[in-house]
């Protein structure tokens, strides 16, 4: 599997950027301490992983009809990294947290809401349609490959998510500020570029 390390590195970047999972994780840790908010971390980690799953089947199939096609989902998926680092690079926008969202009060119901909110969000299944290709070498098992990258960002996201969870006093203030979500943003952002970039121009199979 190549650049594993570069796929960890936009992995946390994208994570650790402003959405409705952080929001939620921040929310329920918040109104009902770190501790509560674990088990929506997990649902949320849950959902990536069935999405990263229901791409990567799409993607083995694709991938088992020619190596051509590898090399084009390559630079496809390049392309939109690019294109999503110039729109958060670009980005005025801020996420409006709402300290007065209540986390549901039993595991279950914290667990199925960090699953839903993740689950109604058809962005990540594109995302991984465009980054996985990335990362698979041609000539080995794709669906192991595939695989791997799928629990390595849902173990990134349990682990980033815990940090906000246990933080949350502080990245709520600095993360309900518009200067500091448009930093977050432009962060990752830069991320996008600079790797869409490079493995748009490293050497394709």
């Amino acid at each position: 599997m190549e650049n594993y390390l570069i796929f960890i590195t936009v992995a946390i970047a994208t994570i650790a950027s402003p959405g409705p999972g952080v929001i939620l994780t921040l929310s329920q840790a918040v109104r009902c301490g770190g501790r509560s908010a674990m088990p929506g971390i997990v649902g949320i980690a849950i959902g990536m992983l069935l999405l990263a799953m229901i791409s990567s089947t799409s993607l083995v199939v694709l991938l088992a009809q020619s190596a051509t096609i590898l090399t084009l989902l390559k630079y496809v998926g390049a392309a939109y990294l690019i294109y999503l680092g110039i729109k958060m690079l670009r980005s005025t926008s801020t996420i409006s947290f709402n300290e007065q969202l209540i986390a549901p009060r039993s595991i279950s119901r914290r667990f199925l809401e960090g699953v839903a909110i993740t689950m109604l969000n058809p962005k990540p299944l594109f995302f991984f349609m465009a980054l996985f290709p990335q990362f698979v070498h041609g000539e080995a098992d794709h669906a192991m490959q595939l695989m791997i990258l799928a629990v390595t960002f849902s173990v990134i996201v349990i682990v980033i998510h815990s940090f906000y969870a246990m933080c949350a006093g502080r990245l709520k203030a600095r993360l309900s500020e518009g200067k500091g979500q448009l930093w977050v943003t432009r962060a990752g952002g830069g991320c996008y570029l600079f790797f869409g970039a490079g493995l748009a121009l490293s050497g394709q199979r």
